[in-house]
């Protein structure tokens, strides 16, 4: 059972002014170092087999209990996280997206936040240029004007200013999925990189250090394949997701029930939640910010961001 439960959402963990992309936004090595630290004097850090003992019913967890969550599936969390996690004697629960571990796609999420860490002090060209794209493209697709997206999505919140948010939201949900992928992979060309394959290769973990992961005791649960609005598509793609999702953590992992779900952005709804259940999914984790409980739905558990933590 769960009393109280603080789930730990991460990121990126990497000492990004040591990268080509300073402006990434991430939790710094050392930064991370003293969370842990925290976590260590403050909580009884639990394992992915303790959690899913706990959602079962089988045990109750202390109280000021926490669980560490990684999302994405990035290097930094096999060269970085995982041999930190050791040394402190912590489990962990990670959640690759299929696409990028197994075939080396970078994700239109990570397009979007390397072109962002490159034009960030240039918003407005940047801005510029996804009008540009948007006008080229406004016939084909029946696109509103302009203006009308700015000013529906430019809407601060707590980590980004309303022009980072618009930039997210246009190319994560609001523009035509076809549309979206066009535009990011322009985007990413110019500002980022044209090798693909290559940039995959330096960003994201594969099926085998996941499998090391796995086989350490480390949680390796489901993200989706494309890292996509999953409350956006309709219900025979929400199906075609989590069926992969869960071929591909079967693969890695070999259980094929007690399973776990991260939603990509949070994004779920009540048809997503049926699928999950009928594929054997025990749990998932929102971007909800607060402490879980026994009060929580086990399948909309919330977390707190890595910034909720001291440094």
């Amino acid at each position: 059972m769960i009393s109280s439960l603080s789930i730990v959402m991460y990121h990126y963990v990497r000492n990004v002014g040591q990268t080509p992309y300073p402006g990434i936004k991430a939790r710094l090595v050392d930064e991370f170092i003293r969370q842990l630290e925290h976590l260590r004097e403050n909580y009884h850090v639990i394992s992915h087999d303790e959690f899913k003992a706990a959602i079962n019913d089988t045990i109750d967890l202390p109280e000021n209990s926490a669980l560490l969550t990684f999302d994405d599936g990035y290097i930094d969390h096999y060269t970085t996280v995982f041999p930190l996690l050791k040394k402190f004697g912590f489990g962990g629960i990670f959640a690759p997206v299929a696409q990028a571990a197994k075939r080396k796609k970078v994700l239109d999420v990570n397009k979007i936040h390397f072109v962002l860490s490159v034009a960030e002090s240039h918003i407005d060209t940047l801005i510029g240029d996804i009008f540009q794209l948007i006008d080229e493209h406004r016939d084909q697709y029946k696109l509103e004007d302009n203006k009308s997206y700015y000013e529906r999505l430019a809407r601060p919140n707590r980590f980004d200013t309303a022009q980072v948010i618009f930039v997210k939201r246009i190319l994560q949900r609001d523009l035509p999925e076809e549309l979206r992928g066009k535009i990011a992979d322009v985007l990413f060309q110019k500002y980022v990189s044209k090798d693909e394959f290559g940039f995959a290769d330096y960003l994201y973990m594969n099926e085998e250090q996941l499998r090391e992961m796995s086989e350490a005791g480390m949680g390796i649960i489901g993200h989706g394949c494309e890292h996509i609005w999953m409350n956006s598509i309709g219900k025979e793609k929400q199906e075609a997701e989590v069926s992969e999702t869960k071929s591909f953590l079967t693969e890695i992992t070999g259980e094929t029930d007690g399973l776990i779900f991260c939603y990509p952005y949070g994004a779920h709804n009540d048809s997503l939640l049926d699928i999950l259940r009928n594929n054997g999914f025990i749990a998932g984790f929102s971007t909800e910010p607060g402490v879980a409980s026994q009060e929580h739905n086990p399948m909309l558990l919330p977390r707190l961001d890595t910034n909720d933590l001291p440094i």
